[in-house]
């Protein structure tokens, strides 16, 4: 039975998703200036600020900021955007203005948690408007700080919209929240059963309890016993490492400040929405550039939610919940790397742009699903892939066996061309294997983009 609720949940959140070629409508909820990873995290989404349709940019408060929303530092870091705007659109055409991206900040509740609930704010009525907007794509809500603003916002959904257009509203919703920085999350999740959630609880917002949860990989072992460890990648959050490839890079990198405690801990609340090519967007329980979730009932929740799964992935001899996004830091780090410096190049050819990922023929980065049977070969040929800048390709390809659902299944892989084969499938053998393309190119910063084939074995 439980398998059975999965499966339609999942088909649930399926159909109420477009594509994940599509961009992502967003709403950021930010608690900058508790320290500087929130500052890092916004010089990162507005580096990345093509793939958004952004419905709202908020201050807010946290339990480590309970008053004073800082709108200030929010318009100060798109003010350097503006300064870069006219180099980053060379790159990528679609970069929202800087005009468009003022219009859309604010600040949020002014206290803290369901105590700052009374009246409404510019920033819950962008959400409000967001929320009523005839637009079939999810919502999805990135949640850096507390929730209260988004808690304010549903409250008044429920008195002015329908019961039925108000469900539907919340349906569409999907929150990434960092922990839980205030009361209002339990709340919401409690109040508000139809939103879906991505989170790791934290109880009663503890910071206790975030050294167990999956957004950590983003750069958690950079101190402590895990820096002994000697992981692979690590030099890519380091302090000196981020100066040279980020800070010292034009207007934009000069409002990255150097970290304190981890690099970027909320960047893994929208990372998973970039358009890569692994489709994360499509379930969290995929695995990608946002971490890897499972849907399940966590402790004392009133209902399933997304959140990190019971057994932690192994990486390099170690087992915690964070290696669903260690595993790609190299590459998410070195493509931050190249937009920055398209922030600072005016031509197209002197910089560096991602290779295009084709299978099969099958250009875009949407997950391509291919159907089998046990003992079946598939042949896959990645020979279609290209570079815009015309650089030399090289490819790998991996059986990502944390996401996958499928007993057995072995990979050949030789250049462009790889083989799956399941003749150790059992006959009555069911389930889902994902298989990670990786097309990387020999610029500088080296990029990559993917391809995730998803055979269905039945």
């Amino acid at each position: 039975m439980r398998k059975i609720t999965l499966f339609a949940f999942v088909l649930s959140f399926l159909s109420a998703a477009a594509a994940v070629t599509d961009k992502a409508r967003l709403v950021v909820l930010t608690d900058l200036a508790n320290e500087p990873d929130d500052e890092e995290s916004l010089v990162r989404l507005l580096a990345y600020a093509n793939e958004f349709d952004f419905e709202g940019l908020v201050a807010t408060t946290s339990c480590h900021l309970r008053e004073n929303p800082r709108e200030d530092i929010l318009r100060h870091t798109i003010d350097a955007y503006a300064q870069v705007w006219t180099n980053l659109v060379v790159h990528a055409p679609d970069y929202p203005t800087p005009a468009f991206l003022r219009s859309v900040a604010a600040s949020g509740q002014p206290g803290f948690g369901t105590n700052s609930l009374d009246v409404a704010s510019a920033g819950s009525r962008l959400i409000v408007a967001a929320m009523k907007r005839d637009d079939p794509r999810p919502l999805w809500v990135s949640v850096w700080g507390g929730p209260n603003t988004l808690h304010r916002a549903l409250r008044d959904c429920r008195d002015e919209l329908s019961p039925e257009a108000f469900a539907a509203a919340q349906k569409k919703l999907r929150v990434y929240a960092i922990s839980d920085q205030d009361d209002s999350g339990p709340a919401i999740r409690r109040e508000f059963p139809l939103v879906t959630w991505i989170v790791d609880p934290s109880y009663p917002y503890d910071w206790r309890d975030y050294w167990w949860a999956t957004w950590g990989g983003i750069s958690g072992d950079v101190r402590g016993v895990d820096r002994a460890k000697n992981l692979p990648f690590v030099d890519y959050v380091d302090n000196a490492w981020l100066k040279a490839n980020i800070t010292d890079v034009g207007p934009l990198g000069a409002c990255y400040p150097p970290h304190i405690w981890i690099m970027e801990g909320d960047t893994p609340s929208f990372l998973g929405l970039i358009r890569n090519g692994l489709g994360w967007s499509e379930s969290p329980d995929y695995g990608g550039w946002g971490g890897r979730y499972v849907w399940r009932t966590f402790k004392d929740e009133p209902h399933p939610i997304w959140t990190s799964p019971e057994q932690c992935e192994e990486y390099y001899g170690t087992w915690r919940n964070g290696n669903s996004i260690v595993r790609w830091r190299e590459d998410y780090q070195l493509d931050f790397a190249a937009r920055i410096r398209w922030s600072v190049t005016p031509q197209y050819r002197d910089a560096n742009h991602n290779p295009i990922a084709v299978v099969n023929g099958e250009s875009g980065r949407a997950v391509l699903h291919l159907t089998a049977v046990p003992g079946a070969t598939l042949a896959l040929d990645a020979s279609g892939s290209s570079d815009p800048d015309g650089d030399p390709l090289s490819y790998s390809w991996q059986i990502y066996r944390a996401a996958s659902s499928l007993k057995g299944g072995t990979l050949k892989a030789d250049g462009a061309k790889a083989t799956v084969d399941l003749s150790d499938v059992a006959a009555d053998g069911r389930g889902d294997l994902h298989v990670i393309l990786r097309v990387r190119d020999s610029g500088t910063p080296s990029l990559a983009a993917y391809r995730r084939v998803i055979v269905h074995v039945s």
